[in-house]
């Protein structure tokens, strides 16, 4: 039997809190969208081809924070191709909101180009956190918290693949 020190438990049950609340930040916003983009005119939005190279290259860093995770020599590679991959990830963003600027699809003027910017944008901003972790973990290479880093990591490609999803489906 594997014992579970009390300060792991803890961590553990922290993180899938703080998924969680994500989990119900995220669906309020995706619901909002709906509720408000039904009371207006049909205005369609043509995702930005950035957001595939975006969700490619979450994936990849998906794959790579499981590398981390598995990997007993080769950590920190794995762990600075993630880091690396998520700052592409950001980068990727920021050019798929200038081509919605070129579209003349600003953060203000429709709820549809609204939401987009404002949801892809806190996804973004939970990157960044998730690049900050993964700066710490980089720092202490502990396989726990190596692990934790991956739990969070994987659920932000996850959200990231239901957000894609959700814009495909509904803008």
């Amino acid at each position: 039997m594997v014992k579970v020190s009390n300060i792991e438990f803890s961590t553990k049950f922290l993180l899938w809190l703080f998924i969680l609340a994500i989990v119900m930040f995220f669906a309020a916003l995706t619901s909002a969208f709906l509720v408000q983009t039904s009371k207006t005119e049909s205005f369609q939005i043509v995702l930005p081809i950035r957001f595939i190279y975006s969700t490619l290259v979450v994936l990849l860093s998906s794959f790579s924070i499981h590398q981390a995770s598995r990997a007993i020599i080769r950590v920190r590679f794995w762990l600075l191709m993630t880091f690396l991959l998520g700052c592409f990830f950001l980068y990727s963003q920021y050019q798929a909101w200038g081509e919605l600027v070129s579209e003349q699809i600003y953060l203000v003027g429709h709820p549809k180009g609204s939401f987009l910017y404002i949801i892809s944008g806190a996804h973004a901003a939970h990157v960044l956190g998730g690049l900050l972790y993964l700066l710490i973990v980089g720092c202490s290479i502990q396989k726990e918290k190596i692990k934790r880093c991956a739990i969070y990591w994987h659920f932000l490609s996850i959200l990231w693949l239901y957000l894609y999803g959700f814009f495909y489906f509904f803008s």
